[in-house]
């Protein structure tokens, strides 16, 4: 799970845009899911699960402006 979510962060920026574009915001909503997983956060988890659903298609757009600003999709500050 690891070696998955660093594989995914060290991804070059383009490409992090590029999946942050509207139906492919799914990629992201799946990092959200395995990340609350690897922090064992039911908040985190529930809340990945509604972005997965309403984030396809209206908070994508989040994403997309994140990743160019902070190079980082928006989600809970990670320590």
């Amino acid at each position: 799970m690891d070696a998955y979510l660093q594989a995914i962060e060290k991804m070059p920026r383009v490409i992090k845009v590029f999946f942050s574009i509207f139906v492919l915001d799914i990629f992201w909503a799946i990092w959200r899911v395995v990340l609350g997983v690897k922090n064992k956060s039911v908040y985190q988890i529930l809340v990945a699960i509604l972005w997965f659903f309403i984030g396809v298609v209206l908070l994508w757009v989040l994403d997309l402006i994140s990743l160019i600003v902070n190079n980082y999709p928006f989600w809970f500050k990670q320590e």
